[in-house]
């Protein structure tokens, strides 16, 4: 159902960022937990993971946007739950 569901997506005018697990390195809210923060998580990629694999966080407060942009590891940043004015 995979290929049917991306497909799907491009048929309504939006756009694939994965296709899979493997193609990019995503960052959630649990993992920034587990790790100690934001930047403890980013540093941790940065140290393991090779330089051409893509990385994605999502943030879901604005402090956690300055400290992305202040490590400057991510590729993509994903504004988890935030309305509209923020």
């Amino acid at each position: 159902m995979r290929l049917v569901e991306k497909q799907a997506v491009l048929h309504g005018g939006g756009v694939n960022h994965r296709y899979s697990l493997a193609d990019a390195i995503l960052i959630k809210d649990n993992h920034i937990a587990a790790a100690g923060g934001v930047q403890a998580v980013l540093e941790a990629v940065k140290a393991n993971a090779s330089h051409m694999m893509k990385v994605e966080i999502e943030v879901d407060r604005l402090d956690q946007l300055e400290d992305v942009l202040t490590v400057g590891r991510a590729d993509v940043v994903l504004l988890d739950n935030m309305n509209n004015d923020t």
